[in-house]
């Protein structure tokens, strides 16, 4: 019995050491040749077209790891002229924690981590658009990485019109468990459970933005997205942006404190589509257009008409704006300068952000408050059907506020500007579809009182001082009421909306537009054109 016992360990033990030894030198063996089949695969490059450098590669089969040291692969392009044609480079790629049984037995190329520092990409249009010769028969093959790191990654989008890049992108970057599948008779599969990228920054010379975001992430155990600071910075000023366009624009700025997606779901099976259960989000914006400029009449879609060309699924029941800023400033074409109002404290909600056809019988609806002008109590509720046979609804409420805070909106385009008033209330309530609004507007204010005046000379003793305090005792004295209260009736103090959509113009527009026909009409400001008015008018001006 013992020489038996005996036997059977020496067995087992030299069974172990024969099995050590084995994957000691199978390891070995199977390294040597991954470093063998990498130099042919970098060299192969070579009689594609790519010019191919790099210091070494080092394959280590202790340590587990293969490390290739400042690899730079160049491409022959017709913008060979550029200063800069690298396609990829990278000071240090380094591979770590081979698996080998994955590899034998699923054809799976499994890695615990992967480092790519300081890469550097470039991509041409060339490139992008190149017609794909046709593919050889695929085999099933499947790379899989713990974590993936890139820090201090460069990328950069040429067009081959030109040697400066359109786009100019760098970050670091760190993804967990990467999944990268190919198969015979599918498109390859990716996945990955966690992406986190910050330092992010963005640079857009040709339409003179540059973007940078503190830090972004995505977990999709937790089912999370994280945007954490994304400022918003134009390369040039005010004016200088939209001469350079060469056309009116709207130019941007500001930040972006956070915008989360909570339970969110990411399906790329048949179709992308995107789910969230949630989106939070805070905003600080100031808006800025130069209407002296040329303007291009192009079709500007409503909102649910945007959602439905959409490429991909999106689905959000709630989203929720936070404490946010909005300051919309403008040129006007006849202005001495920019006139200007903001949303302070503006808090939102939409609900039912949907474009799948689970959709079909729905609406998208929005309820907002604000600080219209820091002062003024702002609330607003609008509706957006899915069906096109269902027209848009807004309506709200304006109350409190002193009508002198309208000046900075009112002066530098109308040469008008409120001396006095106190708006009490303004409510509306229209409905609308891409062709027109209809609706009613009610006004409850008192000691209205407007001045205008001409914009070269103020004085009192001027010529032009005599016409514009003649003009405004006719504005005050047959156009405004100055009060508008409960002694009126209230077909007195009720407006009319009819406005004609002007299609080239955002939906914020169609609204505003709106909201003054309204005004227009209770007012009695449309009593400008009346032909005996503009006579008196006239004849004061030639006098």
């Amino acid at each position: 019995m013992p020489s038996i016992k005996k036997r059977t360990i020496f067995i087992t033990g030299f069974l172990l050491l024969f099995s050590a030894t084995l994957v000691i030198v199978g390891r070995e063996i199977l390294f040597d040749y991954l470093r063998n089949r990498m130099e042919d695969q970098l060299y192969a490059l070579r009689d594609s077209g790519y010019i191919l450098n790099y210091d070494s590669i080092g394959v280590n089969w202790q340590a587990n790891e293969v490390v290739i040291h400042n690899l730079k692969i160049k491409r022959e392009l017709d913008t060979a002229l550029c200063k800069n044609t690298d396609f990829v480079s990278a000071k240090l790629i380094k591979a770590c924690g081979i698996r080998i049984l994955p590899l034998l037995l699923k054809r799976h190329l499994s890695f615990e981590k992967i480092e790519f520092d300081s890469s550097h990409v470039v991509l041409h249009r060339s490139f992008l658009t190149k017609s794909q010769s046709p593919s050889k028969p695929r085999r099933e093959f499947t790379i899989k990485i713990d974590e993936l790191k890139l820090p201090k990654l460069q990328l950069e989008y040429f067009d081959t019109t030109g040697c400066e890049a359109n786009t100019k992108y760098s970050s670091n970057v760190d993804v967990k468990e990467f999944v990268l599948s190919f198969y015979e008779d599918q498109p390859a599969f990716f996945n990955l459970s966690s992406f986190k990228i910050d330092s992010v920054k963005i640079d857009l010379p040709f339409d003179f933005y540059t973007f940078t975001i503190k830090q972004l992430s995505i977990d999709q155990s937790a089912k999370l997205f994280k945007l954490d600071t994304l400022k918003i910075i134009p390369q040039l000023g005010k004016i200088a942006f939209g001469r350079k366009k060469g056309f009116e624009i709207d130019r941007f700025e500001g930040v972006i404190p956070y915008l989360n997606l909570y339970d969110l779901v990411i399906n790329r099976s048949d179709s992308l589509s995107i789910q969230a259960e949630k989106l939070t989000v805070q905003f600080f914006l100031k808006v800025f257009r130069d209407k002296r400029l040329l303007f291009k009449n192009t079709y500007k879609p409503l909102p649910i008409e945007m959602l439905k060309k959409l490429t991909f699924g999106l689905k959000i029941p709630l989203m929720v704006v936070n404490k946010s800023y909005v300051k919309y400033e403008e040129f006007a074409l006849e202005a001495d300068s920019a006139g200007s109002l903001y949303f302070d404290d503006l808090y939102a909600t939409i609900k039912n952000i949907d474009n799948t056809k689970s959709n079909a019988n729905k609406e998208m609806e929005m309820y907002a408050e604000s600080a219209f002008l820091g002062q003024g109590d702002l609330k607003v509720r609008a509706t957006f059907p899915w069906l096109n046979s269902k027209r848009y609804s807004l309506n709200g409420s304006l109350k409190n506020m002193d009508m002198k805070r309208l000046n900075a909106m009112l002066e530098p385009a109308l040469k008008v500007r409120a001396e006095s008033g106190r708006l009490h209330r303004l409510s509306f309530n229209f409905t609308y579809d891409n062709d027109i609004s209809n609706g009613m507007i009610d006004l409850y204010y008192n000691d209205f009182k407007l001045l205008t005046y001409k914009s070269g000379d103020k004085s009192k003793n001027t010529k032009e001082s005599k016409i514009a305090a003649f003009k405004t005792f006719l504005l005050n004295t047959f156009i405004i009421k100055k009060n508008m209260d409960e002694r009126f009736p209230d077909e007195e103090r009720k407006g009319e909306i009819d406005f004609e959509r002007d299609k080239s113009k955002s939906i914020f527009n169609y609204w505003v537009k709106s909201l003054l026909s309204g005004i227009k009409s209770a007012y009695n400001i449309d009593k400008l054109e009346d032909s005996r008015i503009k006579k008196i008018l006239e004849k004061k001006d030639k006098k």
